[in-house]
């Protein structure tokens, strides 16, 4: 694993580093927070550590992290780490230790019930009714994902609608999952948390005019 360079023009640029279980739409997401001018390039970089091999259980996020953390040249106090994942099929008592690990580790978790396209939904509509727990149908996934495509009319998730990524889209899915959050460890409803890690996202310095 290569050293990351830091330096962006004369500053120290914060690093998110962040794991995720989806394979696809996650890293495409958060790629395109930086390509679409959503955060602050000069200060910032977002490392993504999208699933390979099917190691995408939470604990393996950790590892990834942790992985990752170890062989940086160096880390600022900055510096963040978050495992986006999906709540989906996993258990309560998986799921708790999981949080407790990250915690004791320094990370941060955002998770997603049942999955990241609920995140993508909120971008379009607040209504979830359609959408349902793991708990509730087996099928949740799925059911979120046919949803998500009922409302943009297609949706493949090895190749995202980057374009429908902005500030605007963006600011009103924060707020759509914002309400919905309950301040706990990770949704036990239908629910995502994908909120609390772009929050934390600096947007793009706004500079004043210069006089004539």
């Amino acid at each position: 694993m290569g050293l990351v360079q830091r330096t962006i023009g004369a500053r120290s640029a914060q690093l998110y580093v962040v794991a995720t279980e989806d394979t696809h739409a996650a890293a495409q997401y958060l790629h395109a927070l930086q390509e679409n001018n959503l955060v602050d390039r000069s200060r910032v970089r977002i490392i993504v550590l999208p699933t390979d091999e099917g190691r995408g259980a939470p604990t393996h996020l950790l590892e990834r992290l942790t992985e990752y953390r170890s062989g940086l040249d160096r880390c600022l106090d900055e510096d963040e780490f978050w495992a986006v994942f999906d709540v989906d099929h996993h258990r309560s008592k998986e799921l708790s230790d999981f949080a407790m690990r990250a915690r004791q580790k320094g990370f941060d978790i955002a998770g997603s019930n049942p999955c990241f396209e609920l995140w993508l939904l909120l971008h379009e509509t607040e209504d979830t009714s359609a959408v349902v727990t793991h708990a509730e149908d087996a099928r949740a996934a799925t059911l979120c994902e046919k949803e998500l495509r009922r409302v943009l009319g297609q949706y493949n998730k090895k190749g995202i609608d980057t374009s429908r990524i902005s500030r605007e889209t963006v600011a009103t899915a924060v707020a759509r999952s914002a309400a919905m959050d309950d301040g706990a460890p990770w949704p036990s409803q239908v629910g995502t948390h994908v909120h609390r890690l772009v929050k934390r996202l600096p947007p793009p310095a706004v500079h004043a005019p210069s006089s004539p």
